[in-house]
């Protein structure tokens, strides 16, 4: 139905680069925030509406340090 959009679960995202599955260049989500932007942004311009990033981490102040960091140094370079 035209109410239904796409939602993408983010697992996983990194400031580090690191190599895909496949052996066959980056990883989506890791690397410099232009690179990260850029891979949110082709997600949006494939129709996903809706991102879950995970900032999950084993302590509190590790977790805020990465969502501080996707939100200061990634979003702004997106598109909305």
């Amino acid at each position: 139905p035209a109410s239904l959009e796409l939602s993408y679960n983010c697992a996983f995202h990194n400031h580090q680069a690191q190599e895909g599955v496949d052996g066959q260049g980056r990883q989506c989500f890791t690397g410099a925030p232009e690179q990260r932007a850029e891979d949110v942004q082709a997600f949006a311009d494939a129709g996903v509406r809706n991102m879950m990033v995970n900032v999950t981490a084993m302590e509190l102040p590790a977790m805020l340090e990465r969502m501080h960091e996707f939100a200061e140094n990634v979003m702004p370079l997106v598109d909305a």
